[in-house]
């Protein structure tokens, strides 16, 4: 995926709080370089859960969503940013969300089929994260 493998179901802590609170069919995983100790992104992939509502109305419950969430476990969500999706086209919006004083830099496409999240687990800017989401992303919607 986007040169990254898949690890184990226990490579990163965030990895089994976000699988039980994803909606049900989310697919969770995190990727890395072959023999990684750590990964690089955690990913969240599901079929858009509205695929009657433009893609832009997805992604504002999307974040709202995410605010919501941030909210209830101390956390923050930063200012979000329009990215430009790439060839895949929907929304593509990107945000650190902030917690325990790191920011973790973080992007969510929506298009017509799928929703998808990107943690940039190494990463410390949005600019890095959405390169790293568009290369990734291709894989992700097969």
């Amino acid at each position: 995926m986007g040169g990254l493998d898949r690890m184990g179901d226990d490579a990163y802590p965030l990895q089994t709080t976000i699988r039980r609170q994803a909606v049900a069919g989310s697919k969770v995983a995190a990727y890395g370089p072959a023999g990684a100790g750590t990964p690089t992104a955690l990913v969240m992939v599901m079929d858009n859960p509205s695929p009657q509502l433009p893609p832009t109305l997805v992604m504002d419950q999307l974040i709202a969503g995410m605010q919501d969430g941030a909210q209830e476990t101390s956390a923050d969500v930063g200012n979000v940013r329009q990215v430009d999706p790439g060839a895949l086209g929907g929304v593509l919006r990107c945000t650190s969300i902030r917690s325990s004083g790191r920011a973790l830099p973080t992007c969510v496409w929506a298009d017509s089929d799928t929703v998808g999240v990107v943690y940039a687990i190494n990463e410390t800017s949005l600019d890095a994260a959405s390169a790293l989401t568009l290369r990734v992303r291709p894989d992700l919607e097969k």
